[in-house]
């Protein structure tokens, strides 16, 4: 998200606007590759037959929360970081900076409720395994995931129109009174509070319902009845359903973790800074306002360390690609042999 800056430079010359500035600089190029790379392997797996075959929606949605990842880190991180390092400000032009803004607010949007999507989808599956079977849940899952992306356009697309370019030391501004008093009140529930709630109601929901599988297993362990085929096969998909749920579980809760910081920073600054944007107390609040959009980054650029921790599915069939392109790689190519003409004759 974007912030307005001071009328005054003063903030430049304190300590905070100079860590603010190093943080966008250097660890954004970080953050840009090793995302972009974690995230392209994480479509890669998710798209796997293997995986494919458990028959979970949940990978589906983690496919295109990948895909969501790699359009935050380019769409919005990148121009960022190509501005601090380069002095090379798209958002200077007008084009630019309401295509920039758009990308900014449509990633974090459609990121954010694809993560309550598959979180809501994953709390139904355990809570409710029952009712959960007699839905149809691939059909729902892309008709879900075409509606967030939709809905978040049109909730978005008015900043074609809501945005301008101005002489100031922020190039890119709110045009009018909706975009500037209005619409921040309306993203910031829809960016953090919903999102926020939806998650953590599921993620209490989810522990609840992990510690009553416990409990039943553990007095499962202590029957004396023996175990059948059937039953092994029942506790497999068991763990594999349990795998499934831990790796839900962790990555809406870094989530939650690390989107608290930006959800504080996005209420409005009059709560944080004085009208008048004194140096100091503007830069420090720039630099918070940095830390949380950085955290932000963070959770997208670290889904593939999560799944990867927290997964052995995914594990595995990162492994079997690994090795099918060392096995491909170390395969003797065969040489195309000549035929004298002279045997020809």
């Amino acid at each position: 998200m974007s912030s307005n800056s001071s009328d005054s430079v003063l903030f430049r010359e304190v300590s905070e606007y100079k860590i603010q500035k190093a943080l966008w600089t250097f660890l954004s190029p970080f953050l840009i590759v090793v995302g972009n790379v974690g995230s392209l392997l994480s479509v890669i797996v998710l798209n796997q037959h293997k995986l494919c075959r458990f028959r979970s929606s949940s990978f589906t949605y983690l496919k295109y929360l990948a895909l969501g990842d790699i359009l935050l880190l380019n769409g919005c991180l990148f121009p960022d970081w190509i501005n601090y390092a380069f002095k090379v400000n798209i958002r200077n032009y007008s084009i630019g900076c309401k295509i920039h803004t758009f990308l900014v607010y449509l990633s974090t949007d459609f990121t954010n409720w694809i993560l309550v999507a598959v979180t809501v989808d994953r709390c139904i599956a355990v809570c409710l395994p029952l009712k959960a079977r007699t839905y149809d849940h691939f059909k729902i899952c892309k008709a879900t995931i075409t509606a967030i992306f939709i809905g978040m356009i049109a909730l978005n697309v008015h900043l074609f129109w809501n945005m301008k370019t101005s002489d100031e030391e922020e190039p890119c501004v709110e045009a009018n009174y909706f975009t500037s008093d209005v619409w921040p009140w309306i993203d910031f529930c829809v960016f953090c509070v919903l999102p926020f709630l939806i998650m953590f109601s599921c993620n209490i929901l989810l522990v609840r319902a992990i510690t009553k599988s416990r409990k039943k297993a553990f007095s499962y362990r202590d029957s004396k009845f023996s175990i059948t085929n059937e039953i092994r096969k029942e506790s497999l998909t068991a763990r594999r359903s349990s795998h499934l749920t831990k790796l839900l579980l962790t990555v809406s809760s870094v989530f939650l973790v690390l989107t608290c910081p930006i959800i504080i920073v996005e209420l409005p600054k009059s709560l944080f800074v004085d009208t008048d944007y004194q140096g100091k107390q503007f830069a420090q609040y720039k630099l918070a306002w940095t830390i949380g959009n950085m955290l932000q980054y963070v959770n997208s650029a670290g889904h593939f360390f999560m799944y990867f921790l927290t997964c052995p599915s995914f594990r595995d069939e990162l492994r079997s690609l690994v090795c099918k392109c060392k096995r491909n790689s170390t395969l003797p190519r065969g040489r195309v042999s000549t035929v004298s003409l002279s045997h020809l004759s």
